[in-house]
């Protein structure tokens, strides 16, 4: 007699082992091919990533070469090989003191193209007095005179001082106001003294432009003067000093900072040329600060418990290198990079 194959449900149970086993690997088959394709969707995004920074790492680069050159004019484009890939620039319109540019950044052959305008100019920051992106705060001080005009992207705050003169137009709550970036490598390549790490200043008088890489202290001298200028990644505190002379060349600032500066507890603070913070401006207890050239900071100007504050607006100690960007001027000179419209190419 023939014995069935499904006698005590084996055949059936058999079938099923077969059907989840087709099952599981057409399953298999789908979700590889899913995963393949998620992980090839990241790969293509992270390359047109990389291929963006690229290009925009090439109109930073073609920034920092415009600065300092005299005439665009005959400026070539080039392609420079960087991280993961290269970008390609080219000029596409250019006269001596304005260039429009495209930069391509490529990784792999994926490609992201941007266009970036460009004038040589004054940005908005050196036509003022005092100009911050945050507050102009005045408090209990004894006599206070700004001769210039005053931009904040916050409140102007004057309270508590025996005698306040602002001779020039206040503009507060202003959305413009935005200060330029730091050529920090024109800095350093400019400079007569170069110091890694922090550094303190001694008592007596120095010459040249000092780039520190860290923070600078003035402190607790009788005299220091330094016909120069000091450029600081870090901080700049002027501290419990008897007499603090900076003379900037024209054309130079007196002190550009990454961090904040700090000048408080001096009998005596005379700066020629101009004070940039990319932090804020404390200016506390002192006996007589004047500056002949201006105060611009990207955090909070504050003046609080002097005795004397005199800021005068100078036209002709105006920076007109080694910065880039920022809220551009009403005028056309110098060479300090301006950036123009900027769009991405699809």
């Amino acid at each position: 007699m023939r014995k069935s194959f499904f006698k005590d449900g084996v055949g059936f149970s058999l079938l099923t082992v077969i059907f989840v086993i087709l099952a599981t690997a057409i399953t298999g088959t789908a979700v590889i091919s899913l995963v393949s394709t998620s992980s090839q969707m990241i790969v293509d995004e992270h390359r047109a990533q990389q291929a963006f920074d690229l290009a925009q790492a090439g109109v930073s680069y073609t920034a920092q070469d415009l600065v300092g050159d005299n005439d665009w004019s005959d400026n070539f484009g080039e392609t420079v090989y960087f991280g993961p890939g290269f970008f390609t620039i080219v000029y596409l319109e250019q006269t001596a003191s304005t260039a429009r540019i495209r930069s391509v950044g490529d990784v792999d052959g994926t490609t992201r193209t941007v266009e970036q305008e460009f004038t040589r100019g004054t940005p908005a920051a050196f036509e003022d007095a005092i100009y911050t992106e945050d507050r102009f705060h005045v408090s209990g001080n004894s006599n206070v005179t700004v001769v210039g005009s005053v931009s904040t992207g916050g409140p102007v705050q004057v309270t508590g001082n025996s005698n306040v003169n602002m001779n020039g137009p206040v503009n507060e709550y202003d959305e413009d106001v935005s200060v330029p970036d730091v050529d920090w490598s024109y800095w350093k390549g400019a400079s007569n003294h170069t110091i890694l790490g922090n550094h303190t200043f001694n008592g007596g008088t120095y010459d040249g432009v000092y780039y520190v890489s860290g923070k600078v202290d003035i402190k607790n001298l009788s005299n220091f003067t330094l016909n120069g200028a000091i450029i600081a990644r870090g901080k700049v505190h002027i501290v419990n000093t008897s007499n603090v002379t900076i003379n900037a060349p024209q054309s130079n600032p007196a002190i550009v900072s990454e961090g904040q500066m700090q000048i408080n507890n001096n009998s005596n603070v005379n700066i020629s040329g101009w004070l940039f913070t990319l932090d804020r401006v404390h200016v506390t207890n002192v006996s007589n600060f004047d500056v002949e050239g201006g105060i611009v900071a990207e955090g909070e100007v504050m003046c609080t418990g002097n005795s004397n504050i005199d800021v005068r607006y100078d036209a002709d100690r105006v920076p007109d290198i080694g910065f880039i960007g920022g809220e551009p001027g009403s005028g056309t000179g110098g060479s300090t990079i301006m950036y123009g419209d900027w769009t991405e190419e699809y």
